[in-house]
């Protein structure tokens, strides 16, 4: 049964640890940088991709997609237990916000949110993350990319409650499972949100701006 605490315990510990995983602070020190003290101070993908460049950007944003898509899938797996992973999907994503191995915040979260939601949500995950992707190489901006995903997958689950019970396409989704659909893209909304401000009052005469190219 998921709600005893030994599966609690495994899925918040396991999501959490994996997300603390610091991706982008790793590739920057083999670069012989800090990702924590250049462009906008963010230790994600978006961040390296500005700073140190598309292929290492990338690189991130991959391994950090996977962190999401790993920590959800292997723990609803291994429980058998839709809600067991997706609470190892919030861990994961506050691991990667509030990581175990750095004294700073790291990331906002937006490309581990992507691969938790391709595991809860795979039927209309997949096509949003082509989507996804099609946009980056079009706009060569990550912001609009990844907004492209965490936007279209609240909204595609909510439009399924409009399409006729029994005939919903691409599937029938559960009020908890629309929540989450919702849940997770605002989690990121409310880091990036967080992650600005800070920075503001790190920069407090206009510094660095935080770009979304």
């Amino acid at each position: 049964m998921f709600w005893d605490a030994g599966t609690w315990i495994v899925a918040v510990l396991a999501g959490y640890v994996l997300g603390s995983f610091p991706t982008a602070y790793a590739v920057g020190r083999l670069k012989g940088l800090d990702i924590g003290e250049i462009g906008d101070r963010n230790a994600g993908a978006a961040n390296v991709y500005r700073t140190l460049g598309p292929w290492p950007g990338i690189l991130v944003g991959v391994v950090d997609i996977a962190k999401g898509l790993i920590a959800a899938l292997i723990v609803r797996e291994l429980f058998n237990s839709m809600p067991a992973g997706m609470v190892a999907g919030v861990a994961v994503i506050f691991g990667h916000i509030r990581p175990l191995y750095l004294r700073f915040p790291a990331g906002r979260g937006a490309a581990t949110a992507v691969g938790v939601l391709l595991a809860t949500f795979p039927t209309i995950g997949v096509p949003l993350a082509i989507a996804g992707v099609g946009v980056l190489l079009f706009t060569k901006r990550s912001t609009v990319a990844l907004a492209t995903f965490l936007i279209g997958i609240p909204a595609v689950t909510a439009a399924t409650l409009f399409t006729g019970t029994g005939d919903r396409w691409p599937g029938e989704y559960s009020y908890p499972l629309i929540v989450y659909a919702f849940a997770v893209p605002i989690m990121v909304g409310l880091s990036h949100y967080i992650s600005v401000k800070r920075l503001g009052q790190l920069e407090p005469e206009g510094g660095p701006a935080v770009s979304s190219r």
